[in-house]
């Protein structure tokens, strides 16, 4: 799903780089920074349907059954190694 939804602008590997995630402003976040992996479920979920640049528009694109693993795709990518600075 991360494919889908997210690559487009976080960039494969999730450090927010990627054509056009570098055309926006504010340029999309580094999934892999630490402390998006410390949010609890509820918000790391209502960000990345309702956060900055996804407002409204991945609540209403990524339906429910895709939202849980999605979520954790998400959560992984702040637990390997290498972590990136946020930007």
């Amino acid at each position: 799903y991360y494919r889908y939804y997210c690559v487009f602008c976080h960039g494969e590997n999730g450090v927010g780089r990627s054509p056009v995630g570098d055309s926006y402003m504010p340029a999309p976040p580094s999934l892999r920074q630490a402390g998006i992996g410390q949010l609890p479920d509820d918000q790391l979920l209502l960000a990345m349907l309702t956060g900055v640049g996804h407002d409204p528009v991945l609540e209403r694109v990524v339906p429910p059954r895709h939202r849980w693993p999605l979520l954790l795709y998400v959560r992984s990518l702040s637990a390997r190694k290498g972590n990136v600075p946020g930007r």
